[in-house]
């Protein structure tokens, strides 16, 4: 049996070796080329001039190469991904030939979290549905790469319900949008994609609009990140939890004395939680999230 062991230690088997001679050595490194998708969640491969079957490799699409080094014990043979060698960000902006700006730097983000492969043209495709809806760029973006996720093509009136589901005012009381949204947060077409939860609540006489969202990984059952978008009445709150992180920002803008009371009941209310690190991130609506450095293929 061959094993594909990824960066977290979870391992998927790969099956039809029937020489195990032909292998590569101990120690060498090999690449694996993606040949395609064959259904319930296999893969076909190549590594050596061999073509194998591999289950739980997900993430992957055909014509997907990447270097891996060979270890072994006993009869198992492991594969370790190697990282790639990553680009500055300028060059991978130039590379997908779209500006480097707040909006593109927040669609980057949005991909690599999704593990979705950068592509130049659906990249400009969503930079020219954002520019559509001046003063919302940055939810119009979300609205159509959270569609293009989903396998929808992101045209400019689903583009626009997504984005006010975002906001809680869609897809609440009108049956024709909840069936919509419904169905899209059933359709699988990545294994990394986002559910969208639009609500309306009713609290000390102030109705509190917006969306729960889920970044949720299907080939192995994770839940990758949380988004909650809430309006007050007053301003609107954006949370973004990973692991034990949570960013958060607001508009307009709080007094300080303020805030900084909000800072500290944050912190020790979802300490109870396991999030440890909270912070506030004042970047306009319209700026673009953190985000690491992206591999040449995601």
């Amino acid at each position: 049996m061959i094993r594909f062991e990824s960066y977290d230690g979870n391992q998927f088997s790969i099956s039809g070796i029937t020489d195990q001679s032909k292998l590569p050595a101990e120690g060498k490194v090999v690449s694996v080329s993606v040949l395609e998708r064959i259904g319930n969640g296999s893969i076909r491969i190549q590594i050596a001039g061999k073509t194998l079957i591999a289950s739980g490799l997900n993430n992957f699409s055909s014509g997907d190469v990447f270097t891996a080094r060979v270890r072994y014990s006993g009869s198992t043979l492991f594969l370790h991904p190697l990282p790639v060698a990553s680009e500055s960000l300028f060059d991978i902006f130039t590379r997908l030939g779209v500006p480097e700006n707040p909006i593109s730097s927040f669609l980057l983000s949005y991909f690599q979290s999704a593990n979705f492969r950068l592509d130049s043209g659906i990249f400009r495709r969503v930079l020219s549905i954002a520019a559509r809806f001046p003063g919302r760029e940055k939810r119009a973006a979300e609205a159509a790469a959270f569609l293009i996720l989903h396998g929808i093509d992101p045209d400019d009136s689903l583009v626009l319900l997504i984005m006010d589901a975002f906001e809680g005012h869609a897809g609440g009381d009108d049956p024709t949008e909840r069936d919509i949204l419904s169905f899209i947060n059933q359709k699988k077409d990545h294994e990394r994609h986002w559910l969208v939860f639009p609500f309306k609540r009713t609290i000390s006489n102030r109705t509190l609009t917006g969306s729960i969202r889920f970044l949720v990984d299907t080939g192995i059952d994770l839940l990758v990140q949380t988004a909650l978008t809430v309006h007050d009445g007053k301003r609107k709150w954006e949370f973004d939890l990973d692991g034990d992180s949570c960013k958060y920002r607001f508009s307009p803008p709080l007094d300080t004395v303020i805030h900084d009371r909000i800072a500290v009941y944050l912190k020790e209310m979802l300490k109870v939680v396991g999030i440890s690190q909270v912070l506030a991130d004042f970047l306009s609506e319209d700026a673009g999230s953190s985000y690491s450095a992206i591999d040449l293929e995601i």
